[in-house]
């Protein structure tokens, strides 16, 4: 059961305010021999002078407090201090009255538990994107932060942090990760972490010539995504992993990763679909075509789909598959991010528009690939993506060609290809 807010109602004390953190499956809290936690968090709310104050409290159980009633006790006595302070200093911030009193009491502010509580604090239901934003950086991304206490975490461990999220993160994503934290740390009134010597990443594009791939590497990795987990039995054909097969045919259209897992099936239409501004990175509804890999990649998913999302796996999941199939190939751990790079590269190597790849990318303008500018449509996006995967599938039809001159040396070309064509239908 997930964990709520109960109210405590222990017969003999003043517990008015004073809620319980649990999962435990009650209306109120009046037992203390209902709970049998290693540690305790309450979460104490007062009204000063027409004024709601809250705070929590998360506290060791150790030889102080090694009794839900005495953790209890513990907060009934802050009631007092927290009124005189709120009314000495009109706010919990300007003066912490509650540590000073209570040097020698265990109470730890854990990173989570804060984290939680501060998110819960700042939500605007009007903006859910932003909400979304602090969740993936603290709750998701900052696993190591999260038993330490919020006002003893250093530059250190910042740095740590960026040191373990760069392998998998795009330099923005964790640049805008570690803003959410900083925002976070100041208003925790962590003393400790010298933002200026946070070490961010450039947000300079990620080459892919720094990974030592060449263009026959890049078909090979592609050509592996289209076809992830096929298998032949008996000269039939078999996808072990369907809707990984169908992530990637995503990714390979230019879709950033976050955009395609939080699609759902009213998004796609007939022949096109939209990646609406609630998802949309640059907050702008973006809308794209349906070429035929895509149109299959969604008829499977309504198979195999049992809710109103498109995909059901995590990015954990879509990277753990993405970095196995590298290894695999004998590739290094490439960045998911990284083959919107890929792809753009080689469309720009063989002069594809820079418009019609802007577009296919879901650019706001074309200073990202060029600093022109020039009018956008959904064709051009369909363009790019066609002319990339004719790119990546040309050595096929090449090989098969070659086949064909050895078979048919009287043969030109022009009549081979269309022998071709008419052996594929």
């Amino acid at each position: 059961m997930e964990k709520k807010y109960i109210l405590v109602e222990i017969p003999n004390r003043n517990c008015k305010g004073i809620a319980y953190y649990t999962d435990l499956n009650l209306e109120k809290i009046t037992n203390a021999k209902d709970i049998k936690d290693k540690s305790f968090k309450f979460r104490l709310k007062l009204r000063v002078d027409g004024q709601l104050v809250k705070k929590i409290y998360t506290i060791v159980n150790d030889v102080n407090f090694d009794t839900f009633l005495k953790a209890l006790d513990y907060v009934i006595s802050e009631k007092e201090i927290i009124r005189n302070s709120v009314m000495e200093f009109g706010t919990l911030r300007n003066k912490n009255k509650i540590e000073k009193a209570h040097k020698n009491t265990v109470v730890i502010e854990r990173f989570i538990d804060k984290a939680e509580e501060w998110i819960e604090e700042k939500h605007n239901p009007e903006i859910p994107s932003t909400t979304f934003n602090r969740k993936a950086s603290l709750i998701i991304r900052a696993t190591e932060l999260h038993n330490k206490s919020v006002k003893e975490i250093t530059t250190a461990d910042i740095n740590d942090m960026i040191s373990r999220l760069k392998k998998e993160f795009a330099p923005n994503t964790l640049r805008g990760t570690i803003s959410n934290i900083k925002m976070f740390l100041n208003d925790c009134e962590n003393e400790l972490v010298r933002w200026d010597k946070i070490k961010l990443p450039s947000l300079e594009s990620v080459s892919f010539k720094q990974y030592g791939l060449k263009d026959d590497d890049c078909k090979k990795i592609v050509n592996v995504m289209m076809e992830y987990s096929l298998i032949e039995i008996d000269g039939q054909k078999y996808y072990t992993n369907k809707e990984m097969r169908n992530v990637f045919a995503f990714l390979l259209t230019g879709r950033r990763i976050g955009e395609v897992l939080k699609l759902e099936f009213k998004h796609f239409r007939e022949n096109d679909y939209d990646i609406p501004k609630e998802i949309s990175k640059i907050k702008k509804t973006l809308t794209f075509s349906l070429d035929d890999d895509l149109k299959r990649a969604v008829r499977e998913q309504k198979e195999i789909s049992k809710n109103n999302k498109l995909f059901n796996v995590t990015i954990i999941t879509v990277r753990r598959h993405f970095h196995g199939m590298l290894k695999a190939l004998g590739y290094p751990e490439i960045r998911i991010h990284d083959m919107r790079h890929l792809i753009a590269s080689i469309l720009i190597q063989n002069e594809t528009a820079i418009e019609d790849i802007s577009v296919m990318l879901g650019h706001q303008s074309t200073k990202y690939t060029e600093s022109v500018y020039a009018s956008k449509d959904q064709k051009q996006a369909l363009r790019a993506t066609n002319k990339f995967k004719d790119m990546m599938t040309s050595s096929k039809e090449d090989k098969r060609l070659e086949k064909l001159r050895i078979l048919m040396p009287d043969k030109t070309d022009e009549q081979l290809k269309v022998l071709l064509e008419v052996l594929e239908r």
